[in-house]
Parts: C-alpha cells; sequence; structure tokens
C-alpha cells in the first residue's frame, strides 16, 4: 500500500511540474511570437548585426522546439526547462536591442523637430559656437542611425554624449536665438538720439514660432556736451 501511494505521490508532483513548465511555455511562446513577428518587418530587421540575427534565429529554433510538446501529454513531456530559459535570455537581449533602436529614433526625431524650430526663426539666428555644436551633433545622429544593433559597448558612451547635447541644446536653443535677434535689431536700428531696449516674450501666434519682438521705446537722452 506505501508503494502504491508513494507511486501516486510521484505521479501527481510530476503532473504538477509539467503543469507549471507549461504555462511558462505558453506565456514565453507568446512573447517569441511578437518578437519574431516585429522584426520580419524589413526596417528593423536591417538594422540587426551579426549579433542581433544570431539572437533572432535562435528565438525561431527555440519557438519550434517549444510548440512542438503541443502534440505531447504533460505527463509524458521531458524536461525542457532549459530551454525555457535559453529562450527567456535570448528575449532579455532582444529587449536591450529594442531600447537601442528606440533610442536612436528619438535621437533622429528630436534633432529633425530643433532643425524644424530653427528653420522657422531663421537659420541667421544661429551663432557659430551654436552652429558647430549641431553639426557635430548631426553627424554623431547620422552615424547612430546608421549601425548595426545592438550596439558595440564602446558605442555607448557616444550614444548618450550625444542625447546629452541634443538635451542641452534644446534647452538653450531659444536663449541663444533671442540674443542674436535683439542683437542684430540693435545694429539695424538708429540710435543717435538715444538707446534703443528690446524685449522678446512669448506667445500663442505661430507666425514667429512661440515669440513676438516687443520694443520698449524708451529713449535715454545722452547729454549735450
Amino acid at each position: 500500500m506505501g508503494v502504491l501511494e508513494n507511486q501516486l505521490s510521484d505521479a501527481r508532483a510530476r503532473y504538477e511540474r509539467a503543469k507549471r513548465l507549461d504555462g511558462m511555455r505558453r506565456t514565453v511562446m507568446q512573447k517569441t511570437a511578437g518578437v519574431l513577428s516585429e522584426f520580419t518587418q524589413l526596417e528593423k530587421q536591417g538594422k540587426l548585426g551579426n549579433e542581433g540575427l544570431t539572437v533572432i534565429e535562435s528565438l525561431s529554433s527555440f519557438q519550434d522546439t517549444l510548440s512542438g510538446f503541443d502534440s505531447v501529454r504533460l505527463i509524458n513531456r521531458p524536461d525542457y526547462s532549459e530551454t525555457l530559459a535559453a529562450t527567456d535570455s535570448a528575449l532579455t537581449k532582444i529587449e536591450k536591442i529594442k531600447a537601442e533602436i528606440n533610442q536612436v529614433t528619438k535621437l533622429a526625431n528630436d534633432l529633425k523637430q530643433l532643425n524644424s524650430k530653427i528653420n522657422r526663426r531663421g537659420q541667421h539666428l544661429i551663432d557659430g559656437p551654436t552652429s558647430s555644436r549641431i553639426a557635430e551633433i548631426a553627424k554623431s545622429v547620422s552615424t547612430l542611425t546608421a549601425a548595426k544593433l545592438p550596439l558595440p559597448s564602446e558605442t555607448h558612451p557616444q550614444l548618450e554624449k550625444t542625447g546629452a547635447g541634443l538635451r542641452n541644446l534644446e534647452d538653450q536653443i531659444d536663449d541663444i536665438m533671442d540674443r542674436e535677434e535683439i542683437g542684430l535689431l540693435r545694429r539695424e536700428m538708429p540710435s543717435r538720439s538715444g538707446v534703443w531696449r528690446f524685449r522678446l516674450t512669448r506667445t500663442n501666434s505661430p507666425m514667429r514660432s512661440g515669440y513676438k519682438l516687443s520694443l520698449a521705446l524708451r529713449v535715454l537722452r545722452l547729454s549735450t556736451i
């Protein structure tokens, strides 16, 4: 009687373990199917280097292995926990690649928006040093956009530096252009009878990209010699 009870207990334990594995298998297969579908898009497939392509090929192989258990009864399935762990590891690598894709795409979009803002107000309001900063960032973004993913570890500092530089430029660009515009107006306005004072104020008008020029025509009379 004791032997039979032990056999029943062992069978129940094997079944419960097989059931847990099957739940994990279904979850992993669903995630893998989503990744494989996403990366078959030509645009993203073209972004992958050899390492990324190898990960995708591994995922496809794991998916075939795991889906093969559909036709096998739970209690008769071999232990495939190692395959589940390998699949989960590959999915983690793919998530890192997707994060890099999103970072590089955001850099390109943010740079495009910055250039659009500058073009609306006028390239003539960008001074020399700022123009050099923009050109340097644009070159870096172009390099990162053309790179295969995942990025080499030595390229990660470039990604971080470019992102930080672009964010700083976005924060400063309005003040830079305001200063240049005021300087241009001061040089163009006659000032023999006094001093022109200028102030740029924010507005919702689309005509000047969020700004309008307010001229404070307060003339400071100069002492007559």
